[in-house]
């Protein structure tokens, strides 16, 4: 997703709303359907990206801990009003709490 220069411009912000989620939800590796561990390390909020030996699919809990993933920061929803970034976030959409 490119954001063109407003993440820049909201680095402190940005990093506190990672953290949040980060702080509930710690970075993690997955497995592909194929049994490999994937490379990257990912935390999520919202409806949360998974992979699994079921295959790759957004849930809305958390496979280890049955609990619903954390709502996506109030800072990430302000970025939808900005005119550079509606392009990138058009398929962003709320979750419940």
């Amino acid at each position: 997703m490119v954001l063109h220069g407003f993440v820049r411009d909201h680095g402190p912000e940005l990093l506190a709303a990672v953290r949040g989620v980060v702080a509930q939800v710690p970075w993690r590796h997955l497995t592909t359907p194929g049994g490999y561990t994937m490379s990257v390390a990912m935390s999520w909020c919202g409806n949360g990206w998974t992979s699994d030996s079921r295959g790759y699919r957004y849930a809305e809990r958390d496979a280890r801990s049955g609990r619903r993933w954390p709502a996506i920061r109030p800072f990430c929803w302000r970025w939808r009003t900005k005119p550079r970034c509606r392009p990138a976030l058009a398929t962003l959409r709320r979750t419940p709490a």
